[in-house]
């Protein structure tokens, strides 16, 4: 699968989706909801980026680590992180809507059954 995003009105196309990727990710994902100081929980995203998409490709998108806004850093984070998770998350919504479908369709037959004894009195 191709994987891209759109972050400070530039296309980007990500690396393939891999063990390593998810990994990093989970990790960083895992540090960033810790208990860790803001700037250390910054740092690792900042790296994690850098792993990802490059150094310099980071730098050119938020700045360096020391001058850049850290809100930049989570929003490319996340971006990123979504961008992967898209095609599981498109899955599972069809999933969940087809299910849905399903159940609207055994109501209705529920609703058209419970209709069936008025009818058959009224034939009689």
């Amino acid at each position: 699968m191709k994987y891209s995003i759109e972050f400070n009105s530039q296309d980007i196309e990500l690396p393939n989706y891999t063990l390593d990727i998810a990994e990093m990710l989970e990790k960083a994902d895992k540090t960033n909801m810790s208990e860790k100081p803001y700037r250390e929980k910054t740092e690792i995203l900042y790296k994690t980026l850098g792993n990802i998409l490059g150094k310099e490709k980071v730098e050119e998108l938020v700045g360096k680590l020391k001058e850049c806004d850290p809100n930049d850093i989570q929003i490319l984070f996340l971006t990123i992180s979504n961008s992967y998770n898209k095609p599981v998350d498109e899955y599972q919504e069809k999933q969940y809507e087809e299910t849905i479908h399903k159940l609207e369709g055994v109501t209705d037959f529920a609703d058209k059954m419970s209709k069936v004894p008025d009818t058959v009195e009224r034939l009689k």
